[in-house]
C-alpha cells in the first residue's frame, strides 16, 4: 500500500512538471500521449488501493471504470490552453475526491499494519511444492 501511494505522489509529480514544461518541440503529441497513460494509471492506482483498503481485493477488470480511465488516457478531459501546449490542471480537481477516499479507506482499514510473514513464506513453500510436484 505504501507502494501505491507512492507512486500515485510520483505521478502526481510527472502530471506537475509536465503542467509546468514547454511541451512545444517535436516530440509534443507523443508526450500528451504518454502523460494521458500516466493519468489514466494513477486514477486507476487509486481506484485499485482503495478498493484494497477497503477489503474488496484486487480487482484488474475494471469494467465500471473502464469508459472514464479510456477517456483519460485519451485526452478527452485535456483542455487546450493554446494550440501547441494542453492544459492538465484538470487532474487535481478531478484526483481530488479519489484521494479524499483512498485516505479515508487507509484510516479505516480492517488490514493489519504487518503482513503475517510466516503465512507468506508458507504460501510461497506451498506454491514451489506444487510446481515441483506438478500439481498446478
Amino acid at each position: 500500500l505504501r507502494d501505491i501511494k507512492n507512486i500515485a505522489a510520483d505521478m502526481n509529480n510527472v502530471i506537475n512538471s509536465y503542467d509546468k514544461a514547454n511541451l512545444n518541440h517535436r516530440n509534443n503529441k507523443k508526450d500528451a500521449q504518454h502523460l494521458n497513460k500516466h493519468i489514466s494509471h494513477l486514477f486507476r492506482l487509486y481506484i485499485m488501493g482503495t478498493e484494497i483498503l477497503e477489503g474488496k481485493g484486487i480487482n484488474t477488470y475494471r469494467e465500471k471504470d473502464r469508459q472514464f480511465l479510456l477517456d483519460l488516457k485519451n485526452g478527452v478531459y485535456v483542455a487546450k490552453k493554446s494550440d501547441v501546449v494542453d492544459d492538465y490542471s484538470f487532474v487535481n480537481d478531478l484526483l481530488k475526491p479519489y484521494i479524499e477516499k483512498f485516505e479515508y479507506a487507509k484510516k479505516n482499514t480492517g488490514l493489519p499494519d504487518k503482513p503475517d510473514l510466516n503465512k507468506i513464506n508458507e504460501l510461497v513453500a506451498e506454491i514451489n511444492r506444487r510446481v515441483i510436484n506438478d500439481d498446478i
